[in-house]
């Protein structure tokens, strides 16, 4: 991986690991196949930390480049959700059409630990929200951001 950081944080009652990426664009003749090498490489660092602690609470979020629909079981990002216990797509809790950039794509996403979406370890997934702009395309696109800010809830269980 050539663009990440890893961050935890913790307080008095857990802590949690997240992984900021920037995976690269599956263009080129061996393009496909790096991006998945780099997801790969991200559900080795999940495993790292799941096979220790279960009940770990782990993000990866960022721009994966990922053009196939959330859901789709032909994503690079399919190689991550085989975690044990899985990682999961937390805009999968959104319905419709999901796009987080202004090509209609999802290209951006925030991953998170079954143990989130559960609740297992004090953290529990409470909201995702996409915050779309007309911006991003012609002139505009040299002033913004093409992409949408993404966000999760996660709070703090009692």
């Amino acid at each position: 991986m050539s663009k990440h950081l890893v961050v935890r944080i913790t307080n008095a009652a857990t802590s949690m690991d997240i992984c900021v990426v920037h995976l690269r664009r599956p263009i080129g003749n061996d393009g496909i196949e790096k991006q998945k090498n780099q997801c790969r490489a991200l559900l080795k660092w999940a495993m790292r930390h799941l096979s220790g602690d279960p009940k770990a609470n782990l993000v990866i979020l960022g721009d994966f480049n990922e053009g196939k629909p959330v859901g789709s079981d032909s994503q690079a990002l399919e190689a991550i959700f085989q975690a044990k216990p899985p990682m999961m797509d937390a805009l999968g809790t959104l319905s419709g059409k999901i796009t987080t950039h202004t090509d209609g794509k999802a290209y951006d996403r925030i991953l998170v630990s079954y143990a989130i979406i559960k609740g297992l370890n004090r953290l529990k997934l409470e909201r995702v929200a996409i915050q779309p702009h007309r911006h991003g395309k012609g002139e505009d696109r040299r002033l913004y951001t093409d992409h949408f800010p993404v966000t999760v809830t996660i709070r703090l269980e009692p």
